[in-house]
């Protein structure tokens, strides 16, 4: 059976745009032929948390985030893209935390081992913001502060 050059030429096309839409999506770091589970969380503040931040569980990267919306009601809600085989309940939380002090905002997924009502694709899951480095520093200075303002003041009265 001999093929028309009509019948070649579309083939080409499809095939390229087939290509083109595969590599547009793992440009954009989606894998087609990967099953992903979507979940929800909501945060009143995400502090400078980024799409495509890396999802981690007990240090290892399970997933990313995948957007960051506004809710009507100012909350914003993020959603996790996780890719894996572990169990994660319906109580698991989504905690944003800083991993050190150049990095920007991750975040972990603790999970809840004693609840056995996994969650599916699409649920919300509870949120939790852990405190950075700098930040808990900054809580641990601040009665140095106090005390010192308040010896400033006693030898400034002595003086």
């Amino acid at each position: 059976m001999k093929l028309s050059r009509e019948i070649k030429t579309a083939l080409l096309v499809l095939t390229a745009i087939l290509i083109f839409i595969w590599g547009y999506s793992f440009l954009k770091g989606k894998d087609l032929f990967s099953t992903y589970q979507n979940y929800y969380v909501v945060y009143d503040n995400v502090e400078g948390l980024s799409a495509s931040a890396p999802v981690t569980l007990n240090g290892l990267g399970v997933g990313k985030v995948n957007g960051i919306n506004i809710a009507p009601n100012g909350k914003l809600v993020v959603e996790v893209q996780v890719k894996t085989d572990f169990p994660i309940s319906k109580s698991s939380q989504l905690q944003v935390y800083e991993p050190g002090f150049i990095g920007g905002k991750q975040i972990a997924l603790v999970p809840n081992l004693e609840d056995s009502n996994l969650a599916k694709s699409g649920d919300t899951l509870q949120s939790n913001v852990r405190l950075g480095m700098i930040a808990q520093a900054g809580g641990q200075l601040a009665p140095v502060q106090a005390k010192v303002e308040h010896t400033l003041v006693s030898a400034d009265s002595l003086l």
